[in-house]
């Protein structure tokens, strides 16, 4: 059962080296993945990896006293 519901994609068009596309073809027949899902996979990845980096710190919980 899905319990989450499927986002919408959108079509991007994306140039990259014959290297590249080599690397991700390999990637994504290794995960049983097409080249889109795979290419997707790493993008939404890194998308969240930059979000956590830029994301503000936690409250600890210490109240701010000045004098």
């Amino acid at each position: 059962m899905m319990t989450e519901r499927r986002r919408r994609s959108e079509l991007v068009s994306l140039k990259v080296t014959p290297e590249v596309k080599d690397w991700l073809c390999s990637r994504a027949r290794d995960g049983y993945r097409t080249i889109s899902a795979e290419a997707a996979r790493i993008l939404e990845k890194e998308m969240c990896l930059s979000e956590k980096e830029n994301a503000q710190p936690a409250a600890t919980g210490q109240a701010l006293v000045t004098q």
